[in-house]
């Protein structure tokens, strides 16, 4: 399959040299054919420039949040092996570069504080527990490794029930919508802080991108947080950015994480002077949008834009059932992403798991009738 693969990619390259312009830019190296107009008489001639840096990107990534590297690790050998190589290796599969965590909220995932002021690695017998807090997202991360993958970055969908004004961990509850309590800001700062810190000190995992909230434009039924653009930045501003200066913390914060294609929610902390600098990444989600678009503000702060989760059917893309026009459909969303919007990296949600044919996993894989993952 990895020969076909490779065979294809070099015969579609070659035909795209051969018949016009192209360019691709991966990290800081950049390809740029022009062919000149030829004659009845003349040769067609195709010229490589790698230093014509057209943009940067970071990588193609995916996530196993909610449990899902559960799945693959319920696999017998050799299919789960095969399996990790598919989605991460750059000689036996695809290459995915870039890992997407939940950051836990003692429900989707466990949470490292599940009481104020109380940390699970200030147990005493956290040495017991290490091995099994927070078990398939490291197995799934330290897997990535042994094949490459080295940028790791964690989302929240929700702070743990303490800190919310519904005392629950999902978007909305009994008729409430979720959001962090004012007071709470600067001890969920502290949480994300002591989240970068402690995954690196106890699970040597170096968390590279916080992202603040998923999809705070959705009043989610399951783990979420409602947040306006201008919360964001108030927290982003005055708590997170600063706790992380105080502590050194070396993740960049990622913002906003929008259900919808757009940058709209990042402008009022994209246009504060004192925001802006804290910001490392503008991230948007690829859902209910009525098209590919620039986001010139991002473009104008010289911020890396990165479009961080997609999998089913929207206005934008239908699924086909994993037809060739599917295929065809969602390449031409991703150009457009790359080319219209100036996209630095690409997240498909789920990589490998157990969701049926709804289009979400890269990777489907089947069960049998008492749910045991089995092929």
């Amino acid at each position: 399959m990895t020969q076909m693969i490779k065979k294809g990619f070099l015969l579609i390259i070659c035909l795209i040299l051969c018949t016009g312009s192209f360019f691709v830019s991966l990290g800081n190296t950049a390809v740029h054919a022009d062919t000149p107009t030829s004659t009845s008489t003349s040769i067609p001639t195709s010229v490589i420039d790698w230093n014509a840096v057209r943009q940067t990107v970071d990588g193609f990534g995916g996530s196993g949040a909610f449990g899902r590297p559960d799945f693959i690790m319920q696999l017998e050998e050799p299919i789960r092996t095969q399996i990790l190589d598919m989605v991460f290796s750059k000689d036996k599969g695809i290459g995915i570069s870039i890992i997407r965590n939940l950051v836990g909220d003692g429900v989707a995932a466990p949470t490292i504080e599940p009481q104020p002021g109380v940390f699970v690695w200030d147990d005493p017998d956290w040495e017991t527990k290490r091995a099994d807090f927070d078990k398939g997202q490291i197995w799934f991360m330290n897997e990535a490794k042994k094949r490459g993958v080295t940028t790791f970055m964690s989302t929240v969908w929700s702070p743990p029930a303490w800190m919310k004004t519904n005392n629950s961990v999902n978007g909305i509850s009994d008729g409430v919508q979720g959001k962090l309590k004012p007071e709470h800001y600067q001890d969920f700062a502290d949480y994300l802080a002591e989240y970068v810190l402690g995954y690196k000190k106890y699970f040597d995992i170096d968390i590279k991108y916080i992202s603040v909230a998923n999809e705070p434009n959705w009043p989610a039924s399951y783990s979420g947080c409602i947040w306006t653009p201008e919360e964001l930045n108030v927290f982003i501003r005055d708590y997170l950015g600063p706790t992380f200066k105080a502590k050194n913390v070396p993740a960049k914060i990622m913002m906003p994480e929008t259900l919808d294609f757009s940058e709209a929610y990042a402008i009022p902390a994209l246009n504060d002077p004192v925001t802006v600098d804290y910001i490392g990444v503008v991230a948007a989600h690829a859902y209910g949008s009525a098209g590919i678009s620039p986001f010139p503000v991002s473009t104008e702060k010289k911020k890396p834009i990165w479009m961080t989760e997609f999998g089913t059917g929207n206005v934008v893309i239908s699924y086909d059932g994993g037809t060739m026009k599917d295929g065809l459909t969602q390449a031409n969303m991703i150009s457009d992403m790359f080319n219209t919007t100036g996209i630095s990296a690409f997240f498909w949600w789920w990589l490998a798991a157990r969701n049926e044919s709804d289009g979400s996993d890269l990777i489907r894989l089947v069960h049998d009738d008492s749910g045991q993952v089995n092929g």
